[in-house]
């Protein structure tokens, strides 16, 4: 790979890429080696069939961007693509917005991705000046429902039969953070 993309360190090894065209082969390849992890709980997986799917949602997020709407970040270890993270349905009116992830399952149970969400709740705060961060996960993804918690997101409560995966109904567990609780929390450290 490349090595001279834009980004934004999170620590000494671990960064936030701006998505560009040129990662597209990469990331669905990360993506089609982990199509079982990865699709237990995002349906995204089931409709990307090759690089072009990832250009295609590189553009969609890029105009998202654009209309500050969406803000898109490819993690990176190492200068090694690792997973993405956002924050879509930006509300700049009401402050708002909601915060997606997805981890190749190599790189879990290690900290990486409540690392990663915690510098992009700091960027959402403190850059983008939002007030309230929501996070959306599986009641059965537990990986990602420790993320919120280690992060500081308050549980709200459980959508039930919220969405259809395999022929299954599943339940949707809702979380959020209000700045002043990440601020406090960030002053206790």
């Amino acid at each position: 790979m490349t090595k001279n993309y834009f980004k934004m360190p999170i620590d000494d090894r671990l960064s936030f890429l701006f998505p560009e065209f040129r990662m597209a082969k990469e990331l669905y390849s990360l993506i089609d080696s982990d199509r079982a992890h990865i699709g237990e709980f995002l349906d995204f997986v089931e409709v990307s069939k090759d690089h072009t799917s990832q250009e295609t949602y590189f553009k969609l997020k890029l105009s998202g961007m654009a209309n500050q709407t969406d803000a898109l970040y490819v993690l990176a270890l190492d200068d090694k693509l690792i997973g993405c993270v956002d924050l879509h349905d930006i509300d700049l009116l009401a402050n708002k917005a909601e915060i997606g992830y997805w981890l190749h399952s190599s790189y879990a149970n290690q900290g990486i991705m409540s690392k990663a969400i915690h510098q992009l709740c700091t960027y959402a705060f403190h850059n983008l000046g939002l007030n309230r961060l929501a996070i959306v996960a599986d009641v059965a993804n537990i990986a990602s429902n420790q993320v919120a918690l280690k992060n500081g997101f308050t549980f709200v409560g459980t959508e039930k039969e919220v969405a259809i995966k395999s022929g299954n109904y599943r339940d949707h567990n809702h979380y959020y953070l209000l700045k002043r609780d990440f601020m406090a929390s960030t002053l206790d450290k």
